[in-house]
């Protein structure tokens, strides 16, 4: 298998990203306090619990570009997938 070589050519930081990384922050922390007042006590603010999970296939198509087709998804088929939505 061959893996794509992380390289500043394929991820660039974005003008404002770390902004917009440090409201992610600030905005998790005010969820966190906000679930602490109302449970009296500290419990996991994001994704506390499942609401769906669901089994399938994931198909992979033939022809991916080669930044995509690493991995799982180097060669065409199908792979069993379990997948939790929150």
């Amino acid at each position: 298998m061959t893996c794509l070589r992380y390289s500043d050519a394929i991820d660039t930081i974005q003008p404002n990203e770390q902004a917009s990384i440090d409201g992610i922050i600030r905005g998790m922390a005010d969820q966190t306090r906000t679930v602490e007042t109302r449970e009296h006590h500290v419990v996991r603010a994001s994704h506390a619990k499942s609401s769906a999970c669901v089994v399938g296939d994931l198909t992979i198509h033939p022809g991916l570009p080669a930044e995509l087709a690493q991995g799982l998804f180097a060669k065409p088929g199908t792979q069993p997938v379990a997948v939790r939505f929150a």
